[in-house]
């Protein structure tokens, strides 16, 4: 049986493997990153800079390469806001929405497909395990 610093280093190591998956990127080649910003975006009446970065725990600079990417793709764009000129805000444009719109129909798709192997009740158990861990981290 292995040890449990055995199998926390292979957890470690699939999560690895499972973020570097390529199977969610769909026809519009947005990285799973992009699309979680975009997510924010699509979500948010008013999304700043500051939102995403909060939002995703990552320090300014890769907040402003992964909306740059964005804005050079014409999916977002960028503006100072009228009431405070230091907030940066970030509005998805219709392209950015159609994009959007057609990853998330295809990376739900995908999921579905690479989940066909599992039985609902593992999906679930998959679900509490992964929430469980997620609810550990969020305790230490």
């Amino acid at each position: 049986m292995k040890t449990r610093q055995e199998l926390t280093y292979e957890l470690i190591e699939s999560l690895r493997r499972l973020s570097k998956v390529k199977w969610f990127l769909g026809s519009s080649k947005l990285t799973l990153e992009e699309f979680m910003v975009l997510d924010l975006i699509y979500e948010s009446e008013n999304c700043s800079m500051k939102d995403i970065t909060t939002t995703f725990s990552m320090p300014p600079s890769t907040a402003t390469g992964l909306v740059d990417r964005l804005v050079e793709r014409k999916y977002v764009t960028r503006s100072k806001s009228k009431d405070d000129r230091r907030r940066i805000l970030i509005k998805m444009t219709t392209k950015g929405k159609r994009v959007y719109t057609t990853f998330k129909s295809e990376a739900l798709a995908q999921l579905e497909e690479s989940l066909s192997h599992l039985s609902n009740n593992e999906i679930a158990t998959l679900l509490k395990l992964i929430n469980k861990l997620i609810d550990g981290l969020h305790e230490s």
